[in-house]
């Protein structure tokens, strides 16, 4: 399959995935990535690029967070970011997880 490009199938059920391994399974599927981690760029520099994605038809915007920040059970997740609202300084998370 497309996932044991970066990580066996069993590996990826047993632990999950890493920001890292997201990326290489993004480029095995023939997607343009720029992956941009929160100890190489700014708050500022995340606005920048979801304001941009968001107003594209060919740009999408995946974030991985902790999702103890939002008061919820486990630790890092990935989820689509739908929108941005500027004058609140708020994205829209897209996901259905509980």
């Amino acid at each position: 399959s497309m996932l044991d490009c970066c990580e066996p199938l069993e590996q990826v059920k047993a632990k999950g995935i890493s920001f890292g391994k997201l990326v290489c399974l993004a480029h095995c599927a023939g997607v343009k990535v720029q992956a941009y981690r929160t100890n190489q760029s700014t708050l500022d520099d995340f606005r920048v690029h979801i304001m941009r994605c968001s107003t594209s038809d060919d740009c999408h915007l995946i974030s991985s967070y902790h999702r103890g920040t939002f008061k919820q059970t486990g630790t890092g997740h990935f989820s689509p970011i739908g929108g941005y609202h500027a004058g609140k300084d708020m994205a829209l998370i897209l996901d259905v997880a509980r």
